[in-house]
């Protein structure tokens, strides 16, 4: 049992970095005009997004947010993520 705990652990722990790196790679790829429709920019758009869309219809019902000139979604995702992998047990191999 311990054993598939560490496997869950592991394999979240290292699937939430990915997600973290490709939303990293948007962030950074979103500066480039000439990137847009380029394979990484869809494939970091195709992972990240279904994670950003929740917490962006979230933050439009906060009053606060909703009025924002600026999209905080993609941070807040980013956020969460980070919380998220700090809460995960730590795997000592």
């Amino acid at each position: 049992m311990e054993t598939f705990l560490t496997l869950v652990c592991v394999t979240a722990s290292l699937l939430l970095w990915v997600i973290q790196m490709c939303m990293f790679i948007r962030a950074i790829l979103s500066w480039f005009p000439a990137a847009e429709g380029g394979f990484f920019s869809r494939l970091t758009y195709a992972v990240t997004e279904p994670l950003v869309i929740p917490v962006r219809n979230l933050l439009s019902r906060i009053s606060v947010f909703a009025d924002s000139p600026l999209d905080l979604s993609f941070l807040f995702t980013f956020l969460l993520i980070s919380i998220l992998r700090i809460f995960l047990p730590v795997v000592q191999f």
